[in-house]
């Protein structure tokens, strides 16, 4: 082999090295970006929702809330409730989304997409479940007259929409399943 062949030889594996590394270096790059990304969205859920405890934020981050759909997360109550008797009527449909409209949530707005997504489909168990995690914290950072007002608010909201299709064949108010819902929900902002 002659000193031609061996630098071209030599330019080729450099050239392969190169590409090698920054192939490595581009997933790793993505990697600290998606780490940052991730990073930045728990710290802006964490200045939108006081909460600071890491396994509650990774618990919200992880079933998809963001800071832009906590708004949507303050709906659950109502989606669960909405939700007990296995299905959700257009009467109760109609309540969540006057309430949402009530509290400024815009159509087109992630939050407003999410609570479309959770009205056509149930949230999986884990929504409601990181929802009580994240009333625990509330009320850890909350002074107790604002948790309380956001507790009355949540519930009364709650009962109406319990009390929009009117219970099982239009027979009382709120159906038994929906009482049991609402049952859960004031042990779950009472911290028990």
């Amino acid at each position: 082999m002659s000193g031609f062949d061996n630098d071209i030889l030599g330019d080729r594996r450099r050239a392969l090295e190169d590409q090698f590394f920054a192939d490595q270096d581009k997933k790793l790059l993505d990697k600290m970006r998606k780490e940052f990304h991730a990073l930045e969205e728990k710290k802006k859920l964490t200045h939108v929702s006081g909460i600071v405890e890491e396994k509650v934020l990774g618990d919200l981050m992880s079933v998809g809330v963001r800071a832009e759909t906590l708004a949507a997360v303050r709906l659950i109550p109502m989606i669960e409730t909405a939700w007990s008797d296995g299905s959700i009527t257009a009467e109760e449909r109609r309540e969540i989304l006057k309430i949402a409209h009530e509290n400024e949530m815009k159509i087109g707005t992630a939050a407003y997409d999410l609570l479309e997504k959770w009205l056509e489909r149930r949230p999986l168990g884990q929504v409601f479940e990181s929802w009580k995690e994240y009333v625990v914290e509330l009320h850890k950072v909350m002074p107790r007259e604002s948790f309380q007002k956001l507790r009355d608010q949540a519930l009364e909201r709650c009962r109406a929409v319990a009390g929009a299709s009117g219970g099982f064949m239009g027979l009382g108010r709120i159906s038994n399943a929906e009482a049991d819902k609402i049952d859960e929900i004031v042990r779950a902002l009472s911290g028990y």
